[in-house]
C-alpha cells in the first residue's frame, strides 16, 4: 500500500467475481469484529479506490461495498464513503445503490429492521423486496429472480440464527450491551443517512409482494410507518418527508360479494393496516390537523375509523385470547379519530363505526 514503492498499484481493477478491494476489506472488518489495524488499512485501499466502485455489486453476493459498510455500523466510515461518492453534495434523487433494493436511506432501513425488527421484518415479507422488473441482471430470467430472492432470504436466516448462537454464549450483560451498541449506531446511521438525502420522498419502491394490487410503492416514510418506527418518521418528517403522499392503492379489506375494497396507500392506511400502534397515536395526536383530513369518506364508501375497528375486530376472531388487548386499543384510539373529526354515525359499507361496536346513539 505504499504509494511510493508501488505507484503503479491499481485498486480498482476486480476480480472474476466483480469485487474490488475494497469490497474485500470491508468484509474482513465485519468478520474481524471492527479490528482496529483492519479498519486503518480498509481507509487507505478506500483513498485510492474510485467512488464508481463503491456502487458497484459482486456477481456472488449482489452487494456493493456501500451497502457492506452499512453493516459495519461504523458511523465514522460511512461518512467517509459518502464523502468519497458524493463528496459534499447531498444523495441525489436518482441514485439508486442497486436496482433491487434502491436508495441508500432504503436499504439502511431494510438493515436496521433486519436487526432491531426480525420478528416483524419476516412476518412482512420483508426479505429483500425486490422490484422484479427492475432487477437489471443480464440474463436473470424472473424465475431466476425470484430464485435469488429466496436465496437472499435463507441467508439472512442463516446470519440471524449464527447470531442467536453467539448470544447464547454470552452473558445476558453483554447481550444487553451488544443489543444497546446495534441499536444506537443504528439510530445515528439512519439519521446520518436522512441527513445525506436531498429528498426523503423522491425514492419508491415498487413491489411486487401483492398481485391484487398494482402501482402499489413504498417511501421511506411509509416504509418506517409499516414497521412501527416513530423515530425514524418523525426524523423523515422533520427532513421533509410528505405524510399526506399517497402512492397507488391496497387491497383494504374484502367485500360481501368477494370482490376486494381498495383504498389509498397512505400514511393512515398502513399504520392500521400494519397495527402500527405508535405511528398512527402520533399521526393523530401530533398531526390532528393532516389527520382530519382523512376522518371522512373520500371517494370510496369507507372510513378510516371504519377500517380500524374491523381491523381490531379481525384480530379477536383470528385470536380470542387477544379479546382483552383488543379492547384496550379500541378505548386508546376511539377518542383520537373522534378529536381529530371522526364521525361514529357515518356510514360505510359495512355500516357506521357505531353499529360496528355495539353503542347506541
Amino acid at each position: 500500500m505504499d504509494k511510493k514503492n508501488y505507484p503503479s498499484l491499481n485498486l480498482n481493477i476486480p476480480n472474476t467475481n466483480n469485487c474490488y478491494p475494497i469490497q474485500e476489506i470491508v468484509t474482513q472488518y465485519i468478520r474481524s469484529n471492527r479490528n482496529e489495524q483492519v479498519r486503518r488499512l480498509l481507509y487507505e485501499i478506500l483513498d485510492r479506490t474510485d467512488r464508481k466502485c463503491l456502487t458497484t455489486k459482486t456477481n456472488r453476493q449482489k452487494l456493493s461495498p456501500l451497502q457492506e459498510v452499512m453493516q459495519t455500523l461504523d458511523i465514522e466510515l460511512n461518512k467517509a464513503f459518502l464523502m468519497k461518492i458524493f463528496g459534499d453534495n447531498k444523495i441525489p434523487d436518482d441514485f439508486l445503490i442497486s436496482s433491487d433494493v434502491g436508495s441508500p436511506l432504503y436499504s439502511l432501513l431494510q438493515i436496521k429492521y433486519m436487526w432491531t425488527k426480525a420478528d416483524s421484518y419476516f412476518d412482512n415479507n420483508k426479505i429483500t423486496n425486490i422490484n422484479y422488473e427492475n432487477f437489471f441482471s443480464p440474463g436473470f430470467s424472473i424465475g431466476e429472480k425470484q430464485e435469488y430472492e429466496q436465496q437472499q432470504k435463507k441467508r439472512i436466516e442463516i446470519l440471524l440464527e449464527s447470531m442467536k448462537r453467539i448470544e447464547s454464549t454470552m452473558s445476558p450483560v453483554l447481550v444487553k450491551q451488544r443489543k444497546e451498541y446495534i441499536s444506537q449506531n443504528l439510530e445515528k446511521l439512519v439519521e446520518l443517512y436522512i441527513t445525506h438525502t436531498n429528498n426523503v420522498d423522491a425514492f419508491i419502491l415498487y413491489s411486487m409482494r401483492d398481485p391484487l394490487v398494482k402501482n402499489q410503492g413504498c417511501t421511506a416514510l411509509l416504509y418506517a410507518c409499516e414497521m412501527d418506527d416513530l423515530t425514524t418518521c418523525k426524523l423523515l418528517v422533520s427532513a421533509g418527508a410528505n405524510l399526506r403522499k399517497e402512492i397507488g392503492t391496497i387491497a383494504a379489506l374484502t367485500l360481501p360479494d368477494g370482490s376486494f375494497l381498495s383504498m389509498p396507500n397512505n400514511f393512515i392506511h398502513r399504520a392500521i393496516f400494519f397495527r402500527s400502534w405508535n405511528c398512527l397515536e402520533w399521526f393523530l395526536k401530533d398531526n390532528r390537523s393532516i389527520a382530519a383530513e382523512y376522518m371522512h369518506r373520500k371517494g370510496v364508501n369507507m372510513t378510516y375509523l371504519v377500517l380500524f375497528i374491523l381491523r381490531i375486530q379481525d384480530e379477536v376472531q383470528q385470536d380470542k385470547s387477544k379479546i382483552n388487548e383488543c379492547q384496550n386499543i379500541l378505548n386508546r384510539f376511539i377518542p383520537l379519530f373522534l378529536n381529530a373529526g371522526a364521525n361514529l354515525q357515518e356510514e360505510s359499507i359495512f355500516g357506521s363505526a357505531e353499529k360496528l361496536m355495539g353503542w347506541k346513539h
